[in-house]
């Protein structure tokens, strides 16, 4: 009898371990977006993402930027008053990765003189609601953090 116990025992844990492993975490997109929510004073915004992917053991580094001045001859890229940019990584995303986000923003003084202001962001990807992650300008401002 302890045999036969200790027998269904065996194969009831083994074939609960296999079940375990056949389960695949579902992939998904992640989103690095930033809005300008009619900024006018603002000249040119670059966002800068690096993902990485501990399963595959990559680093996904991307950026993109919009600039205000007329003379640009890529349309896409000019910056309007409200306007976004938005980067999807190639590889997808899961549970258990991890960002760092900078959204950098560039102005003029009212002497003509540039300065940035550049915000940061990091943390790690838990679920499809986080791998959303999203910046508008100027509201958002509180909940990054200020690089100086």
């Amino acid at each position: 009898m302890l045999w036969t116990f200790a027998f269904l025992f065996l194969v009831g844990v083994s074939y609960s371990c296999e079940k375990k492993s056949d389960f695949v975490e579902p992939k998904f997109e992640i989103m690095y977006r930033m809005y300008n929510v009619g900024d006018t004073s603002l000249d040119k915004a670059v966002i800068y993402c690096a993902t990485v992917f501990p399963e595959e053991n990559l680093t996904s580094w991307i950026n993109k930027g919009k600039w205000r001045n007329a003379w640009w001859y890529q349309t896409d890229l000019l910056l309007h008053d409200y306007d976004s940019l938005v980067v999807i990584p190639d590889i997808l995303g899961y549970k258990g990765c991890f960002y760092q986000y900078w959204v950098c923003l560039h102005f003029y003084d009212s002497l003509g003189n540039p300065f940035r202001k550049t915000y940061f962001k990091s943390d790690s990807i838990k679920d499809k609601s986080s791998a959303d992650i999203q910046f508008y300008w100027p509201t958002d401002s509180s909940k990054f953090s200020r690089i100086e």
